[in-house]
Formats: C-alpha cells, sequence, structure tokens
C-alpha cells in the first residue's frame, strides 16, 4: 500500500471570506470550501491509496489537517484575527467537521435559525416563481432540520394562487418537481398574458364597429381635434365661434340695409309718377 504522506494536490480557487456575520455568506463559503479544497484532497489521497469507501474512512490526519490550513488560507480581515487567536491558543479543530462546528459557532448569528424559520414561514411569492424561489432556497439553507416534506408544503403555500392550483393538481413529490412545475405555469401565464396585450393593440380591420349607414366611425381627432372642439371665426365681427352668415351682430345691418334699400326704390317709383 501506498504512503499516506503529503499529496500534491491543486487546489480550486475559493472565495475570499471576511468573517462578515452573514448566514448565508457563512454557509455558502463552508459549503464551498468543502467542495473546493476538503473533497479535491481527500479524493486524490484515496486515488493514491486505492481505497474505496465514504470520504472520512480512514483519511489520515494529515489530509484533514492540510483540507482545513488550506481553506484558512482564504481567511481575512476579522475572520483571519479570529483564526491567528484561535491557533495562539492552540484550539485548532482537527477534521473538517469540526471546521465547520467552529467557523459557525463563531460566526453565525445566535437565532439565525429561528429567524430564518419564522422568514420562511412568511415568504410569499410578489413577483415571478423564480425570485420566489431562489429567496426560498437562500432562507431554506440557513434553517436547520427542514424535511423534504417540510420544505415542499412551505414552498407550495407560498405561491401565487394560479400556479398554486396548478402545482398540486400535479401532485409533486419532491421540492425540485414543485420547482419545475411552477416555473413552467409561470412561463405559461406570462407568455398568455402577452400574447392577449398584442392581441388587444392588433385588431383587424374587419373587426372594426361601422355606423348605420355603412360608414367607419371617424376618430374624435378628426371631428374635435386635437385640443377639443373645431374653432371658426366670423368675418363679419372678427369674433370666434361661428361663422358669418350665424352672426347675431351682423343681422341688425343687414335689417337696416334691406329697409333703406325698400324705402329708396318706393321713393324712385313715386317720383316716375
Amino acid at each position: 500500500m501506498a504512503s499516506s504522506g503529503t499529496v500534491a494536490v491543486k487546489t480550486a480557487k475559493l472565495m475570499m471570506f471576511s468573517g462578515k456575520r452573514d448566514p448565508m455568506e457563512v454557509q455558502t463559503w463552508l459549503f464551498a470550501a468543502k467542495g473546493r479544497v476538503y473533497t479535491p484532497l481527500v479524493e486524490h489521497w484515496r486515488e493514491r491509496v486505492m481505497m474505496d469507501g465514504p470520504v472520512d474512512v480512514a483519511v489520515p490526519p494529515e489530509i484533514k489537517m492540510r483540507s482545513i490550513q488550506t481553506a484558512a488560507t482564504y481567511f481575512e480581515k476579522e475572520a483571519l484575527t479570529w483564526w491567528f487567536l484561535v491557533n495562539q491558543r492552540r484550539e485548532a479543530p482537527q477534521t473538517w467537521a469540526e471546521f465547520e462546528a467552529v467557523v459557525q459557532a463563531q460566526f453565525l448569528p445566535a437565532d439565525h435559525a429561528r429567524r430564518a424559520r419564522d422568514r420562511l414561514v412568511r415568504l410569499e411569492q410578489k413577483g415571478s416563481v423564480s425570485a420566489y424561489a431562489s429567496s426560498f432556497r437562500d432562507i431554506l439553507l440557513q434553517c436547520s432540520g427542514v424535511s423534504e416534506a417540510e420544505a415542499l408544503d412551505r414552498f407550495v403555500r407560498g405561491l401565487k394562487k394560479d400556479v398554486l392550483v396548478e402545482v398540486l393538481k400535479s401532485r409533486p413529490k419532491t421540492l425540485m418537481d414543485a420547482f419545475h412545475v411552477a416555473s413552467a405555469v409561470d412561463d405559461a401565464i406570462f407568455a398568455a398574458t402577452n400574447m392577449q396585450s398584442y392581441s388587444s393593440f392588433s385588431v383587424p380591420r374587419t373587426h372594426v364597429r361601422t355606423d348605420y349607414d355603412g360608414r367607419a366611425p371617424m376618430e374624435l381627432g378628426t371631428v374635435t381635434g386635437n385640443a377639443g372642439t373645431k374653432t371658426h371665426t366670423c368675418y363679419s365681427c372678427q369674433r370666434v365661434g361661428h361663422i358669418a352668415r350665424n352672426c347675431r351682430a351682423a343681422r341688425g345691418g343687414i335689417e337696416n340695409r334691406r329697409q333703406l334699400r325698400t324705402i329708396t326704390e318706393n321713393t324712385d317709383g313715386t317720383n316716375e309718377f
């Protein structure tokens, strides 16, 4: 059997952790650290010694310590200060499980699990299913001890009514099934809404209502103009709102001229006799 000495392995790049007490940031960093540091080291070691079985079976202490020390090189600011004090007091964890536990104890808020559960219960779909599902997963990651059945129930209850009905009809067995069905329903509703909106703005000409004489009604703007009722200026009195033949002010002058013309004609006739 090959020696279980130092294993030369190139680890994937890991994001830095500053020690911010944000449950989401702590949990995602630990998840990434395990996948990019601990697991590759152990798997490479297994290939060297040709062993099978669960990850933690017969993994030598030096491999575990190397994974912890490598992950700790991605600490900065407050996290780096804390790690320095841990090593100074000789309280460094010896296994990866211990490493995760001390990081969580130091940087996770004391009541983060309870607050996360409260947010999970209150969470409801306000916009798209994808946005709701993303928020649901983030909060679920911060909760501990939530079973698959409970997570599925919480997710479905928070959906909008029209989406919820379709998801219940599909009878999903897992949370992932519910994600897929809800997303498909939400996409279909969005597409149907867009199709209806498009139809309302592109009505065929044959569907336009006609008046009793068969002519299509004119647009309101062609009758009244953009600013309201169309206006006219009287050529007689120069006032706005009527034409000369309907001008009341001019009627008196017209009548006077008619009377004068009649009198003149009568006078001329009398003189001829």
